[in-house]
């Protein structure tokens, strides 16, 4: 670990074993690669830094915590929680989007963040299997997040548009 945080751009990928998971397929592992086109996606940088982080506030010799931790305002180590996250995504969708319905927050959470990764695969044109797969979905419910994106919209004005091109008498 030391040699790879010294040395952060010989490092082409990570591999995570997500201990516990909401389909109980827990301790499975999965690799993550260098994302070289955006930065801001690169997941193996992230990770570098949150283990830079881990390593800062307990010391590289704690292995029996989980990485993702912070220190709370009062100097306490905390794990990050789902519901840190939904406090992140609710504030995030107040600035980015100027939502203020307490109604329309609520849809906001963790699961956010997998809905909409699902979102993207699905309209970037990935198969149902590989979505299924790279997002650890065990059942075929993440179908019900792609049902009204605008993507389809625009597939279908443009499916019609190349079928109305026939002589018309």
């Amino acid at each position: 670990m030391e040699y790879a945080l010294s040395h952060r751009s010989e490092v082409e990928y990570v591999q995570i074993m997500y201990r516990w998971q909401k389909n109980n397929e827990h301790g499975l592992p999965k690799v993550y690669t260098r994302n070289t086109r955006n930065a801001a996606c690169d997941s193996v940088e992230h990770l570098l830094n949150i283990c830079d982080r881990y390593i800062r506030l307990v010391g590289i010799d704690v292995t029996d915590m989980p990485l993702a931790i912070y220190q709370d305002t009062t100097g306490q180590i905390r794990n990050i929680t789902s519901d840190d996250v939904k406090t992140a995504m609710r504030m995030l969708a107040r600035k980015v989007y100027n939502i203020t319905s307490k109604k329309e927050l609520s849809k906001w959470s963790s699961h956010s963040l997998r809905v909409g990764a699902c979102c993207i695969l699905w309209a970037k044109g990935f198969s149902a299997d590989f979505i299924q797969r790279t997002l650890r979905w065990k059942s075929e419910s993440w179908k019900d997040y792609v049902r009204d994106l605008i993507i389809h919209s625009s597939q279908h004005n443009e499916a019609m548009a190349d079928a109305w091109d026939v002589p018309i008498f």
